[in-house]
């Protein structure tokens, strides 16, 4: 009985990864459609690769690592004052260290034109970069207390939820780029909204599934919490590594900042025909999230 519960429970997340894959696809044709190897198209991929980088810093790598063992141990050992204690503490302290973050992000994002001069010599390009980033870094708040919600369904072995999330993502990123794209000064901003906005319907759509098991979120500090400390204990080497990984992977992308001015962050769509094509000859699922 246990092992047809897994292989439900498996096939199920195999089919709507494979969804989110398909919008994955939708959604890059619909960026490539709008924005093409334009400016435009640069100034979102730099702005949206900051809150991606961030995510996967403070965000779904390193919490998801270092939460699940310790809520895990919580809801098996301890007694439901004990696991409210803990939950309601860690998401009150990491919602200030993400407002801190964030808001440190959007008062230096004007910095950027002194990181890619390139960006300065089209017209309006760094300007764009700049709004762009102060529309969508948000979203790293949004879909790390996100992760956060899918770290506690997951400790209760309830998966789906968290793993429709990044349909939710898309759907919005399509739906803003098709109703709203020639209703802003330029379409990338269309899709930033859609961004923001799909963090937030990720956050919250996770809420029904938590308040089943008896948690809502409120603020709550015990900064003496062993099992905070703990997370934040096992966080940090996580952080550090991803940290070295991720700088190096998106350092190239600053580089030729300083280089051509156009077609700078061409590499999804060549990451998507690849994928197609390894897709169609061996099944693989094309344009990841």
């Amino acid at each position: 009985m246990e092992n047809r519960r897994i292989v439900r429970s498996a096939l199920s997340i195999s089919s709507v990864t494979f969804v989110s894959r398909v919008f994955g696809l939708v959604r890059e044709w619909l960026r490539g459609y709008l924005l093409g190897t334009s400016g435009s198209s640069d100034a979102f991929a730099l702005a949206f690769m900051f809150p991606n980088l961030m995510r996967r810093l403070v965000g779904e790598g390193a919490l998801m690592a270092a939460f699940i063992p310790v809520i895990s141990e919580y809801i098996e050992n301890r007694d439901k004052r004990e696991l409210d204690d803990f939950l309601y503490s860690f998401f009150s302290i990491l919602l200030i260290i993400l407002i801190v973050i964030t808001a440190a992000v959007l008062l230096a994002a004007p910095l950027l034109r002194f990181f890619l001069p390139q960006f300065t010599k089209v017209e309006g390009k760094i300007e764009l970069t700049v709004l762009l980033t102060r529309v969508m870094f948000p979203y790293m708040l949004f879909i790390s207390l996100a992760a956060l919600s899918q770290g506690i369904l997951n400790a209760y072995k309830v998966f789906i939820p968290s793993a429709v999330t990044p349909i939710l993502l898309n759907i919005s990123i399509i739906s803003f780029g098709l109703l709203a794209g020639n209703s802003f000064s330029d379409p990338a901003i269309a899709l930033g909204v859609g961004v923001i906005t799909g963090g937030v319907i990720q956050f919250f759509f996770q809420w029904p599934f938590l308040a089943k098991r008896g948690f809502s979120y409120r603020l709550h500090f015990n900064f003496h919490s062993q099992g905070v400390k703990r997370v934040f204990m096992l966080m940090v080497p996580g952080a550090i590594g991803a940290g070295v990984y991720q700088i190096n992977a998106h350092s190239g992308f600053f580089r030729r900042g300083y280089g051509r001015c156009t077609a700078i962050f061409a590499d999804p769509y060549r990451a998507c025909a690849w994928n197609i094509r390894h897709f169609s000859h061996n099944g693989y699922t094309p344009c990841s999230l």
